[in-house]
């Protein structure tokens, strides 16, 4: 590829072949492309384009224009890094005013001072001749005493004269050759430095350009009149390159002149009618598979199939359905402390907080906290749950579930019949659960304030609220009062999910009902000079709860609800979410997100059993965790506060 300083206006240049044009998206084909006989000239550099095409679609470039041989119409639009670093500098001066080089070394001009536009030769082996000297076939031929070569009648071709370096290699007198189309080599030689070649007769061949050094074998292979070489070096050899088959398939689109390599398909196609022909090979395969235990399937579905149908002897590990790329995300609801009054819009301290010293010191340093522990429809939030709480969980311990028995009076022999009883998984319990608090201590603050409401309401220091909406007529509603009916407003609520690898799949979900917190966590506060600097503290609070609920589909529209997504999930209504992965930066996309929701595809009909063993699962009902793309807090221009810095 071409350095920006290395192109000029008026040069002749090719383009590379994995060039894109970035105004129209083609692709490099065979014409002005590394290696034809084409040669566009570069008509200008703009410093700053606007690509809309290729690897740097949508942001500004340097954009190279390239016309064709006319000097007028345009053939290419490329990066500078799409042209060819074989440029022939023209010094700043037009392609038809371009002055020809100091002499060149006398091999040099032996090869280029023929006629220009010289035919490249292949030779083939020699028929045998008539006996007036000439050939049977439509080609080139010469009598020994000639020194040029005669065209036969009919063929427009041109024919290539004699050199002092052919005739001194003895060419046969009667030699039949195949010519392809032309090559201007002299063109192409015209702006080449003297200074890098030696001012003598005798030329370092590896000092040559390119297109010197490939002329100069030519003619050594050809004088030679060695075909199975010239067949060899331009891959033109099936033998040699293809198996029995024909396998790799020569590419037949492409224009073979000017000496250009055939060229191969080597991709592997399933639908190739050949592929019967090597089938036997993965037959193989699936036999050495089934041998060792390798499923390749690299279907959850068959994998689950496995598991019900088929016995593991041997134990052999499946990473197929290995429980070990799922991850847990745990959601906390908000509780409804009357600890705000007021129009939602821009809600206040309630009296009774503001004659508390500690909770109005604590409304003037950090007043987020109190939303967080009120209800979103009294305080103006579109969702429900406590961030705050949810990003800091960093553990969680869960108790186990268990089920209670009895037994029966035992006999003469002592032999007593065990009764299973009553099971406990959905009785009230206590969580622990670990939390990493910041830098100002928003979690401890929190757990204090609420806390502190619940032992205020205890002692009747504090009520709660007896209206928190009103009617139309602004009186207030019995409907909308937790003391009317009798709502424990302190609790809120924990929702536990476990997804798979690919971070949506839901395959457990739990809801804990009527939580409240048993202790602030102070205990981080305690300090030993072997601290580490600049630790977060770690807090571990024990959480009570009144009752519990797995794989309910109610808690699922629990979950939408608190989210403000109720149209999102059944039938796939409204569904606008983030995307787990952003193929564009090959990274998982967007950390921060709105509020979660669960998006629920219900089967169109019953599922059969008989089309689960065939392996279809298109009538199983789909639960997929999801993320809203935005949040109602941070408006529309969200990007432009959080990801762009302020000036």
């Amino acid at each position: 590829m071409a350095k920006v300083e290395d192109i000029h206006k008026n040069d002749k240049c090719q383009v590379s072949r994995s060039a894109v044009d970035i105004t129209n998206g083609v692709k490099a084909g065979t014409r002005y492309v590394e290696g034809s006989s084409e040669w566009g000239y570069i008509q200008l550099v703009d410093p700053k384009w606007l690509a809309a095409f290729g690897e740097n679609k949508g942001k500004f470039v340097q954009k190279v224009r390239i016309l064709g041989v006319d000097n007028k119409t345009v053939v290419w639009q490329v990066e500078p890094h799409h042209v060819a670093d074989n440029i022939i500098h023209m010094n700043n001066c037009g392609p038809q005013q371009a002055k020809a080089p100091d002499p060149l070394p006398v091999e040099v001009r032996e090869v280029i001072e023929a006629p220009s536009p010289i035919a490249v030769r292949v030779f083939e082996p020699e028929p045998p001749p008539t006996s007036s000297g000439e050939l049977i076939a439509n080609s080139f031929v010469t009598t020994p005493t000639a020194d040029t070569w005669k065209p036969k009648a009919g063929n427009t071709k041109q024919a290539l004269p004699v050199t002092s370096i052919e005739s001194g290699l003895g060419i046969p007198p009667v030699t039949r050759v195949r010519t392809f189309d032309t090559v201007d080599i002299y063109s192409s030689l015209v702006s080449l430095q003297p200074s890098r070649f030696e001012a003598s007769n005798s030329v370092d061949s590896s000092k040559l350009p390119p297109n010197v050094r490939a002329a100069k074998d030519i003619e050594k292979i050809t004088q030679a009149n060695d075909q199975k070489k010239v067949k060899l070096m331009l891959n033109d050899e099936p033998s040699v390159i293809q198996n029995i088959y024909g396998y790799p398939a020569r590419d037949t689109s492409a224009n073979y002149t000017d000496m250009i390599p055939a060229r191969y398909d080597y991709r592997i196609d399933l639908r190739d009618h050949r592929y019967g022909l090597n089938v036997r090979l993965e037959d193989q395969l699936q036999e050495a598979r089934a041998a060792f235990g390798l499923p390749v399937h690299g279907s959850n579905d068959m994998a689950k199939l496995m598991k019900y149908y088929l016995y593991n002897r041997f134990k052999v590990p499946d990473t197929n359905l290995a429980h070990n790329r799922s991850f847990t995300h745990v959601f906390f609801t908000r509780p409804d402390l009357n600890i705000l009054t007021g129009n939602p819009i821009n809600p206040t301290i309630t009296p009774q907080c503001a004659n508390h010293t500690e909770s109005a010191m604590l409304w003037l340093r950090n007043p987020l906290i109190f939303k967080m522990l009120v209800d979103n429809k009294r305080c103006g939030d579109s969702n429900n749950f406590n961030m705050p709480l949810s990003n800091a969980i960093q553990s969680i311990s869960v108790e186990d579930e268990r089920l209670s028995h009895n037994e029966s009076t035992a006999n003469w022999n002592e032999y007593a019949m065990q009764y299973g009883d009553a099971y406990d998984g959905r009785t009230a319990g206590t969580l622990t659960i670990t939390f990493l608090d910041d830098k100002i201590l928003t979690i401890m603050n929190m757990l204090k304030l609420w806390i502190s409401y619940i032992d205020n309401v205890a002692r009747g220091a504090w009520v709660p609220a007896y209206q928190l909406l009103t009617t139309q007529a602004g009186k207030p509603h019995e409907s909308w009062s937790h003391v009317f009916t009798k709502t424990l407003d302190y609790a809120a609520s924990i929702y536990l999910f476990r997804v798979g690898e690919d971070g949506s799949d839901i395959i457990y979900w739990s809801k804990y009902y009527g939580i409240f917190p048993l202790s602030t966590g102070s205990s981080a506060m305690s300090w030993d000079i072997s601290q580490t600097v600049g630790e977060s503290p770690k807090l571990n609070i024990p959480f009570r709860y009144s009752y519990k609920k797995d794989f309910s589909p109610v808690s699922l529209l629990e979950f939408n609800a608190a989210s403000n997504a109720t149209n999102y999930g059944l039938y796939n209504n409204q569904v606008s979410y983030e995307e787990q992965w952003n193929s564009r930066y090959n990274h998982s996309h967007r950390p921060y997100t709105g509020a979660p929701f669960v998006q629920i595809s219900m089967p169109s009909k019953v599922p059969s059993l008989n089309h689960l063993i065939d392996g279809l699962n298109n009538n199983i009902a789909s639960l997929r965790l999801q993320f809203k793309p935005d949040t109602s807090a941070l408006g529309s221009n969200m990007d432009s506060r959080l990801y762009r810095p302020r000036l």
